[in-house]
């Protein structure tokens, strides 16, 4: 090659490469995915205990989700998020829309949705359960639902992989069958949450108890209420209602005793009272109502006072009773519409048995009941108990059912 030509060649190649290093390098950008920005941050959000932001970010995934997919992608999955979030903050109407999207894209298209069909029927059906609030359902609105929500339930029956899912709907059910008056469902959505909760753990034992209890409520429910228009008494479904009542008040009692001994009045100690409380309530009407109840659960003893007991009620024996006097009065518009309660009164004890919180825990049912005892309880006072091996260790809480029933 001529010099010439050589060094032209040169040259060129010198001056370009010293442009090329003039310039600033292009910083490598990834495209942006809204779905998967909005998802981690809503899983920060979660994990962070902020389910306010959770729910805002859960929303905004599954809007990018619908704009890009439509109902591929992952549409369903973030569908179902947004729906549970909503759930875990009671806020059930505004997490119908997702849970029946997300119900209706995994039933349509399959297992590529990464949704259970049957895990997002039941979280339609505990959204449905919980939204439920009109005044007053037309029989057939009551019935449908009625449908809905025993085939979600069954649709799930032996899928231990949904426990969680299927323990969740099931309360939400068996809430709504309660407060709906709808009580064979309400008695099979429990006794399935009872049963769904048969774990070690604290969390585990306290949603089995308070499974029991609402199973326990529905049977002596159903029982009386066709008492009223059929008659006759089914002995065995008391037997049934103050079993669950009994096994729901020792799990509870158990957790009570762990706890740290605190003035705040727990979740564990409202759910403790509301056992013992239902309990007593079954004694009650066995004494005012039923002589073959009574003979069936209490053998010929009728000992117990007829207005009002004055131990406190616990799985062990306590080293102290209750001065309950002045006893409350029978509340005259009780008398007059025949009618019969409990009360359980919560008292906090201090290291040297004094009392340092007193309150009431439940009434069944409120009212006047609640009224007459709040009208002399504070002026009870504990004692110790005589000649008594404490076999409950350091007493710390003590529970004391007051009955108002009729003699015999």
């Amino acid at each position: 090659m001529p010099l010439g030509k050589l060094v032209i060649a040169l040259a060129l190649v010198v001056t370009m490469g010293g442009g090329a290093l003039a310039q600033s390098p292009i910083p490598f950008a990834p495209p942006s995915n809204p779905v998967q920005d909005h998802y981690r941050a809503y899983r920060t959000a979660l994990e962070g205990g902020n389910p306010a932001l959770a729910e805002i970010e859960a929303a905004a995934a599954l809007d990018a989700s619908l704009a890009r997919d439509g109902e591929g992608g992952r549409t369903a999955v973030l569908a179902l998020n947004l729906a549970l979030v909503r759930l875990d903050q009671n806020r059930a109407a505004s997490a119908q829309e997702p849970a029946r999207l997300a119900h209706a894209i995994s039933a349509s298209r399959g297992d590529s949705t990464g949704v259970d069909p049957i895990a997002a029927q039941l979280v339609v059906a505990r959204a449905d359960a919980m939204a439920d609030q009109s005044a007053q359902p037309s029989a057939q609105a009551l019935a449908q639902l009625r449908a809905q929500f025993t085939g979600a339930l069954a649709s799930a029956d032996g899928r231990a992989d949904l426990a969680s899912v299927r323990h969740a709907s099931a309360r939400a059910i068996g809430d709504w069958g309660l407060r709906r008056r709808q009580f064979a469902t309400a008695r099979l959505a429990w006794a399935q949450a009872a049963e769904l909760a048969n774990g070690a753990t604290f969390d585990d034992r306290l949603a089995r108890g308070e499974a029991r209890i609402g199973e326990g409520i529905a049977i002596l429910s159903e029982t009386r209420e066709r008492e009223r228009v059929a008659g006759g008494v089914n002995v065995e479904a008391y037997v049934a209602a103050r079993g669950a009542f009994a096994e729901a008040s020792g799990v509870l009692y158990a957790l009570v005793r762990e706890q740290p001994r605190a003035v705040r009045f727990s979740q564990v100690d409202i759910a403790y009272a509301t056992a013992v409380g239902w309990r007593s309530l079954v004694r009650a009407i066995a004494q005012s109502a039923h002589f073959r109840v009574w003979r069936r659960l209490y053998g010929e003893d009728q000992t117990q006072s007829a207005s009002s007991g004055s131990e406190a009620q616990q799985p062990c024996v306590s080293a102290y009773r209750v001065r309950a006097t002045p006893l409350p009065e029978f509340p005259t518009d009780a008398i007059y519409d025949g009618r019969i309660g409990v009360v359980v009164v919560r008292l906090l004890l201090n290291d040297t048995g004094g009392i340092d919180d007193r309150r009431i825990a439940v009434a069944l049912p409120e009212g006047s009941f609640r009224r007459s005892v709040e009208s002399v309880f504070d002026r009870w006072a504990v004692a110790p108990a005589p000649n008594v091996v404490n076999a409950c260790g350091a007493d710390q809480v003590l529970f004391l059912p007051i009955v108002f029933a009729y003699p015999r």
